[in-house]
């Protein structure tokens, strides 16, 4: 509930713009935004919330991070409260932190935006003056916009054509990931197996190595790591295309994961397209189309066996 006088605005501007994350957390942050900036107003004043699409050309400093040149969708949460002092302003983020009295809150609200906001790679900046208010503007990675998401039947040629039921071992300890990958996935054309558990997903592929076509694994997982996973996947099948998908996708993790045997890394969040255009490529590379000789070749004649090397020319038995 709104205490008295409090004046709320709202410019939405963002209906067909996505991001790829759990819905639950993106109204956690919209609710501990919009609570802290309510008890910056005890007497009182203006709240302006807008959500808006946006280009960033050029890497920016925001007060949590970097923001990267990229496409993102962009939450602002504004007031004409109290403001921040400097001395606060440094703080706001840490855990348990709070200017609220003994008993009152826990001290969590801004630790829990940052660590969500972090977690699907974004950002936060804030804009604050004694006496006249802060400005919270949430930068998270944007995705395709809503419509642009394939469906079956409906989602253009390039992507319908991408699949011919491949199967795919799909790795990720959150649900609501792991569930999105493998619609995603499917809606693609491919036969696309999810686990949570990465020490499931490793026993499945055990049991039958030559099973999957390709594997997609996140990082930060439970038990087995995504690296880890990814060593022990090599050691049975070192052809296999591995495709490894992490939210912390700095120089660190992709060297690590390079050196596991990962064939390409991913940073979160994912577009469908962006989904779809990795697994096409890995699955490309591990089983190029052939092309057949170069035009110095002699015509073949009907039914003589291609000669390999310039050797004896005894043909070989066709293998099954």
């Amino acid at each position: 509930k709104l205490a008295a006088g409090i004046v709320i605005e709202e410019r939405l501007h963002a209906a067909r713009a996505a991001v790829m994350g759990d819905a639950t957390q993106i109204h956690q942050v919209l609710m501990n935004l919009v609570t802290n900036s309510v008890q910056a107003m005890p007497s009182g004043g203006t709240m302006r919330v807008s959500l808006e699409a946006a280009h960033i050309d050029a890497p920016r400093l925001a007060t949590t991070g970097t923001v990267e040149a990229g496409d993102y969708v962009v939450l602002q949460v504004a007031d004409t409260g109290t403001g921040i002092p400097a001395g606060i302003l440094e703080k706001i983020f840490d855990p348990f932190f709070t200017t609220k009295e003994v008993g009152v809150g826990t001290g969590l609200g801004l630790s829990l935006v940052h660590g969500i906001v972090t977690g699907l790679g974004g950002a936060i900046d804030v804009a604050t003056a004694l006496g006249e208010g802060a400005v919270f503007t949430v930068y998270l990675p944007r995705t395709a916009d809503v419509a642009d998401v394939p469906k079956s039947g409906k989602g253009g040629e390039a992507a319908t054509r991408r699949g011919s039921q491949q199967r795919i071992l799909v790795v990720d300890d959150e649900a609501s990931l792991l569930r999105l990958a493998t619609e995603t996935l499917s809606e693609l054309g491919y036969a696309p197996v999810g686990f949570r558990a990465s020490a499931a997903a490793l026993a499945v592929f055990l049991a039958d190595p030559e099973r999957f076509d390709a594997v997609i694994t996140d990082e930060s997982m439970p038990g087995l790591t995504g690296s880890e996973l990814i060593r022990k996947i090599r050691a049975i099948r070192p052809e296999v295309p591995i495709v490894l998908v992490t939210g912390l996708a700095n120089a660190a993790v992709i060297q690590r994961a390079k050196d596991a045997g990962a064939t390409e890394v991913l940073r979160k969040p994912l577009s469908a397209r962006q989904l779809a255009t990795a697994v096409e490529r890995v699955l490309h590379e591990a089983h190029p189309p052939v092309t057949g000789k170069p035009a110095v070749l002699s015509t073949p004649r009907a039914a003589q066996p291609q000669r390999r090397g310039g050797g004896s020319s005894r043909t070989r038995p066709a293998r099954r």
